[in-house]
């Protein structure tokens, strides 16, 4: 005698509508509200006698030590300025309540540049 083995498979019968949702939990608790982060734009102007080296420091009442600071190029400069601003490949490198260093990497500009510093 054999035996012979067929595996028992159940059919699935269609999906029925989903059933109602069931009730929200409760919300705990959140934290305080963070600062809205404004970022200051000081604007001024490197000027060509003002660089001491490769660096110039910008004055202004808006600039604190914590600012992380970068620099523009403004509206009105021209294409001659930008070029210069291109080659000095500016950086903030310093930066104290009221006054910020700016170092010039490249060609130290000539001519005045005007620029604006935003500061976050």
């Amino acid at each position: 005698m054999s035996l012979i083995v067929t595996p028992y498979t159940q059919a699935q019968g269609p999906t029925g509508p989903p059933g109602a949702t069931g009730p929200t939990g409760p919300s705990g608790e959140t934290g305080p509200q963070g600062p809205v982060w404004q970022p200051i734009t000081v604007i001024g102007a490197l000027t060509a006698g003002g660089w001491s080296g490769n660096t110039q420091v910008i004055e202004d009442a808006l600039i604190q030590d914590s600012s992380i600071g970068i620099v523009f190029p403004s509206q009105s400069t021209t294409e001659e300025q930008l070029t210069a601003i291109g080659l000095a490949n500016l950086l903030v490198t310093a930066q104290d309540t009221g006054a910020l260093t700016v170092t010039a990497f490249g060609a130290v500009p000539v001519i005045d540049l005007p620029i604006f510093i935003m500061l976050m």
